[in-house]
């Protein structure tokens, strides 16, 4: 890939109280690149009980990959510590790159 033109990252969540959460993209060089969960529509369900947030991603902070090479993850929060708060997961992620060859 020579050059990225664009990029998507898809999440499913299966957790009742979305305000709750906080999420990051970890980059291949552990900078983080924050993901707006709460302005991003939920689609369709995934897997049982989850359901699927997709975000756009700002391809100029992910130009410096040379071919997505590296190690990526996604890290997401629960920034509410009362133990009463129902338990949620993370059940996969994808991401999505579009680009010149």
């Amino acid at each position: 890939m020579e050059q990225l033109l664009a990029a998507s990252l898809s999440l499913c969540i299966d957790h009742r109280q979305m305000g709750e959460l906080s999420a990051q993209l970890i980059l291949p060089n552990q900078t983080t690149l924050d993901l707006d969960l709460q302005n991003t529509a939920q689609g369709a369900a995934c897997l049982n009980t989850g359901r699927l947030f997709t975000l756009s991603l700002p391809a100029n902070r992910l130009q410096v990959f040379s071919g997505l090479k590296g190690d990526w993850s996604v890290l997401v929060l629960d920034n509410d510590r009362v133990s009463s708060t129902p338990m949620g997961y993370l059940a996969g992620w994808s991401m999505q790159a579009e680009g010149l060859q």
